[in-house]
């Protein structure tokens, strides 16, 4: 996986220990150059941008549709992303999506199908979509994190960081995280500190998905 990728993970649980091979760069260089020129038409353009490995784009947690396993805005940025993505050159089969919960994995995979089904009926197929635990083992070029963070204490990736591990390092050469910075950043929870952390690491952008 891209150094950018690796780097706050071989921090938290590594010891910086974990570094990339120089060939990584090679294959990083092909992924980039296989999205087409559309990406940069994208009005997520800032999102989905090759040269940029890895992103937090925050996604607001406080609709009253929201519960401790499911963020419907969350849900929504992430089908919208798969979307820019596929116009830009990507295949289905380059991404995934992962979560911790199985409720906002169904919603996802409900909201992916229905606005792309049509068109492409074999999307769910190629695109894999599922919980962090079950991807553990897997990697795609591309993953979405879904953090669903409407309640963070409640988070199974707050209770046990070795998840957050896990879905840190499935993606070979663009990370894009979706999550409420601020319901990390309030609490005193040190695992909570941990997890927002990562946008100071040097090579995570930030950015805000209202803007």
């Amino acid at each position: 996986m891209a150094k950018e990728i690796i780097a706050y993970p071989s921090k938290l649980f590594y010891n910086n220990e974990i570094i990339t091979d120089d060939s990584v760069e090679i294959h990083q260089k092909d992924f980039i150059n296989s999205f087409t020129e559309e990406w940069k038409d994208s009005p997520i353009s800032d999102i989905i941008d090759p040269s940029n490995p890895s992103i937090w784009v925050q996604v607001d947690s406080s609709d009253s549709n929201n519960n401790a396993r499911l963020n419907q805005q969350e849900a929504d940025q992430c089908n919208n992303i798969i979307d820019e993505l596929l116009k830009s050159g990507i295949e289905p089969d380059q991404i995934g999506v992962i979560s911790p919960f199985r409720l906002q994995v169904n919603t996802i995979k409900d909201k992916v199908f229905k606005s792309l089904g049509d068109d492409r009926p074999e999307i769910l197929d190629k695109l894999q979509i599922d919980t962090i635990d079950r991807f553990q083992g897997s990697q795609k070029d591309v993953i979405i994190i879904s953090l669903c963070t409407s309640d963070p204490e409640n988070n199974f990736l707050v209770k046990d960081l070795r998840r957050f591990n896990v879905a840190l390092t499935r993606p070979r050469f663009k990370r894009i995280i979706l999550g409420d910075i601020q319901s990390f950043v309030s609490t005193e929870n040190e695992n909570n500190e941990k997890i927002a952390e990562i946008i100071n690491d040097g090579y995570t952008k930030f950015i805000d998905s209202k803007t």
